[in-house]
C-alpha cells in the first residue's frame, strides 16, 4: 500500500513502495545513462543521514549545500531533512561577500560543495565565518575532504537512531532556507517546511500532462525553488529525471533522453528558438519559402476559434517544417513549464502551433514556489500566467497588488520578523507584483510595485 507523503522525503519512500525497482534518476556517465532505482536513492539517503549522524549534524542545524544539478544534491537534499536539519540551499556562483554573509547569517557549520574550485573559494571566507568548521566535496580531490569521508562514519549508527529522528520530522518541521537576493541590501533567507514545498508540489502536479514512467529532463538549477519544486512534482508523479550534462549540450540530451517534460526560463526558449531561425536562415529556394510561410501561420495560432481552413494549413506547417522543431527536443516532449519572466506571446504561439505546449506560470520562492499556471487540464489564456493553482488563492489588493494564501506560503524570512510581519498580513502573502484579471479567472503580471508612483490625486501610475 502505498504511504502517503506528509514531508518531502516521503517522497522517496513513496515511489519505493510502488516500484522499487524503477530508475528515478538517470545521470551521464562515461558516455553512458546511468540509473538510480528508487531502492538505491533510498539506501544512499539512509547511510548519508547516518553519516550526517555521525559528524554529529543535530536537529534543526543549517547544512550549506553548493552544487550544480547532480544525483548527489537529491541524495543530500533528503538525506539532511530526514534528521531534522535544515538545508540551505546556494547557488554555486555568488560573491565571496554573499556567501559570506550567509554562512554567518544562517550559521553555518558544515558545509558540502560540489567541486574544487568551490572547495577552495569557500576556505577563502572560513575565517570570518567562525561557526563554519567543516567543508567537503562530492568530487574525489587530492587534498579535499570527500563527502565519502563521513558517509563510512555512519556504519556505527543504527536504524533505530536514524528511525527515531524521522519519526520526529513534522509537516511544519523547517525543512529549507533558501536565500533571495535582492536588488539592495543583504540577501534574505526564506524559510519554508516542509508543508511548504510539499503543499506546492501537490497544488503544481495535477496540472502537468505526465504520467508514471515518462522523462524529465533538468537543467535548471536546482537550489532554486522553481526547479526545485519541479523535481519534486517528478518525484511524486514517478517519473524518471535526467541530468543534463551542461548547458553546451543540452542540444545533445535533448535528443538522446527525448523528455517528455521540462522547466525552462524564457531565454532558454529563446536560444532554441533563434538556433531554429539561423537553420531557416540557411535555406534556399522552395523550402526556404515553406520555411518562413509556416512561421507566419504558427504566429496566428489560437487556442479556440480556429477555422478549419486555418488548421488545414497548420497541418502542413506541421508536418513540413514544425515537425523538425519537435525532434530538436526529443520528439516526445508533452509540456515545457516557463516561468521567472513573461516569454513573448509569439513565441508561445510559435510553439504551440509546433505542438510543444508551453505552461508558462508564475510565483515566487516566498509562495513555495508557484501559484499560477496556464495547462490544458483547468484553463489557458496567452498572454497570462494562468490560473491559480489548486488550493491556492490569489485576489489583488486595492492598488492591483497581487495577494496569495495557501499552505505553500513561507513561514516567514529568517531572522527577519520585521520584513515577515511586512511581507504576510492576516495569512495573505503580498508580492511586490502588479497584477490584473483576464477574463475573470486568468492572472496577468502588469508590472512590479516598486517601480509605481502615487499622483497627488492618490492615484497609482505605472510607468511605460
Amino acid at each position: 500500500m502505498p504511504i502517503v507523503a506528509t514531508r518531502l522525503f516521503d517522497l522517496a519512500y513513496l515511489q519505493y513502495s510502488i516500484a522499487p525497482d524503477f530508475p528515478m534518476f538517470s545521470f551521464r556517465k562515461d558516455n553512458e545513462w546511468v540509473q538510480v532505482s528508487n531502492t538505491q536513492f533510498i539506501e544512499q539517503i539512509n547511510e548519508t543521514s547516518k553519516g550526517l549522524i555521525a559528524l554529529g549534524v543535530q536537529p534543526g542545524e543549517k547544512v550549506a549545500l553548493i552544487s550544480e544539478n547532480r544525483i548527489e544534491w537529491n541524495i543530500l537534499d533528503f538525506a539532511i531533512q530526514q534528521i531534522g536539519a535544515v538545508v540551505v540551499a546556494i547557488y554555486p556562483n555568488i560573491s565571496t561577500l554573499d556567501y559570506t554573509y550567509i554562512f554567518n547569517h544562517a550559521e553555518i557549520r558544515k558545509c558540502i560543495v560540489s567541486s574544487k574550485t568551490l572547495y577552495t573559494k569557500i576556505l577563502t571566507i572560513q575565517d570570518n565565518c567562525p561557526q563554519l568548521n567543516a567543508i567537503y566535496s562530492l568530487d574525489k580531490e587530492d587534498g579535499l575532504n570527500h563527502w565519502h569521508d563521513f558517509v563510512s562514519k555512519g556504519e556505527i549508527i543504527t536504524d533505530e537512531t536514524l528511525n527515531q529522528l524521522r519519526d520526529g520530522i513534522k509537516t511544519d518541521t523547517l525543512a529549507s532556507i533558501i536565500y533571495t537576493s535582492g536588488t539592495t541590501g543583504n540577501p534574505k533567507g526564506v524559510m519554508l517546511s516542509h508543508k511548504n514545498l510539499l503543499a506546492d508540489t501537490l497544488s503544481s502536479e495535477y496540472s502537468f500532462p505526465v504520467e508514471r514512467g515518462d522523462r524529465a529532463l533538468s537543467f535548471l538549477p536546482v537550489c532554486h525553488a522553481y526547479e526545485r519544486v519541479f523535481q519534486y512534482v517528478y518525484m511524486y508523479k514517478g517519473l524518471t529525471i535526467f541530468f543534463a550534462q551542461s548547458m553546451d549540450t543540452i542540444g545533445e540530451d535533448f535528443k538522446s533522453v527525448k523528455p517528455h517534460i521540462f522547466s525552462a526560463v524564457p531565454r532558454v526558449l529563446e536560444k532554441v528558438y533563434e538556433k531554429i531561425m539561423a537553420t531557416g536562415e540557411q535555406l534556399t529556394g522552395v523550402k526556404r519559402k515553406l520555411f518562413f510561410w509556416s512561421l507566419s501561420v504558427g504566429e496566428q495560432y489560437k487556442l479556440e476559434g480556429r477555422t478549419w481552413w486555418y488548421d488545414f494549413q497548420l497541418n502542413i506547417a506541421r508536418k513540413l517544417v514544425f515537425s523538425k522543431w519537435r525532434e530538436a527536443l526529443g520528439g516526445d516532449i508533452k509540456g515545457i513549464a516557463s516561468g521567472s519572466a513573461a516569454l513573448q506571446e509569439r513565441l508561445i504561439r510559435l510553439y504551440m502551433a509546433a505542438g510543444i505546449p508551453i505552461y508558462e506560470g508564475y510565483g515566487l520562492t516566498e509562495a513555495g514556489p508557484c501559484i499560477a499556471v496556464n495547462c490544458y487540464k483547468r484553463g489557458m489564456k496567452i498572454g497570462t500566467v494562468g490560473l491559480p493553482l489548486i488550493n491556492i488563492e490569489i485576489k489583488l489588493a486595492n492598488d492591483g497588488e497581487i495577494l496569495t494564501k495557501g499552505e505553500n506560503n513561507m513561514i516567514g524570512y529568517y531572522k527577519n520578523p520585521e520584513a515577515t510581519a511586512e511581507a504576510i498580513k492576516d495569512g495573505w502573502l503580498y508580492t511586490g507584483d502588479i497584477g490584473q484579471w483576464v477574463d475573470g479567472k486568468f492572472l496577468k503580471i502588469i508590472d512590479r510595485k516598486k517601480e509605481m508612483f502615487k499622483t497627488s490625486g492618490g492615484k497609482y501610475i505605472v510607468p511605460q
